[in-house]
């Protein structure tokens, strides 16, 4: 029973949580995200960031670090494509639009914006898991 509760407390989210708080704040205040985005929508990005993150780390230990960069590499990619939508929903903005376009484009911008976050700390959570990887190999050879 001890090891039940010291695994149920050795995965709780505050480390998860200061990681993926982090990474929100400094995507914040950049072009991706909106000036005014809501703040349910960064809590939304950091719940699911978190529990996302928490079960990757603990299934992801078997994993080979093959597949780990593989993955990584593969979140990148969308990261870079959602980042770059994100900042063509702004340059779109730029210029006066009707409200209900300018009403669409915002929530789909808003959307592009917290899967970008999500998807940007899971790409990190998946390098970090594959750097672990390779040094705890380095110590065993």
């Amino acid at each position: 029973m001890k090891q039940v509760f010291e695994f149920i407390f050795s995965m709780t989210p505050s480390v998860a949580l200061t990681f993926a708080e982090a990474w929100i704040e400094l995507f914040k205040d950049t072009a991706i995200l909106r000036p005014d985005v809501p703040h349910a929508l960064v809590n939304t990005a950091l719940a699911i960031s978190v529990f996302l993150s928490i079960v990757v780390v603990l299934i992801g230990k078997s994993w080979d670090g093959a597949f780990k960069l593989r993955k990584s590499t593969n979140l990148l990619v969308v990261a870079i494509v959602l980042a770059v939508v994100c900042y063509g929903w702004r340059l779109f903005l730029a210029w006066p639009r009707s409200r209900v376009v300018q009403s669409m484009v915002t929530s789909m911008w808003d959307l592009c914006g917290w899967v970008f976050v999500v998807v940007a700390i899971m790409t990190v959570t998946f390098a970090a898991m594959y750097a672990v990887s390779k040094t705890s190999e380095a110590k065993d050879s």
